[in-house]
């Protein structure tokens, strides 16, 4: 599909960037800084499925958030329970 995903861990964002879109969608996050289901906080590393499900590493909540495609919120599937 030629789709490109970049975090932003200072926005606190995902976009994804189609061929030719210079502006991206933001397709997790963007919300500010957070712990809640619509939130991130220091996203890192991404991970996308054949389903183009999003899987972000939400560093500093300590979580590995999903994020299924044209979702408003993510779901915790691993972590999540504090440092450590």
């Amino acid at each position: 599909l030629g789709l490109l995903y970049i975090s932003d861990y200072v926005k606190h964002e995902v976009r994804r960037y189609a061929p030719g879109d210079m502006e991206g969608t933001v397709v997790a996050g963007g919300h500010g800084a957070g712990g809640a289901w619509h939130q991130l906080d220091f996203p890192t590393h991404l991970f996308v499925d054949q389903r183009l499900s999003l899987y972000v590493a939400d560093t500093d909540n300590n979580r590995v958030m999903e994020w299924k495609k044209d979702a408003t919120n993510g779901r915790v599937v691993a972590g999540g329970h504090g440092s450590g």
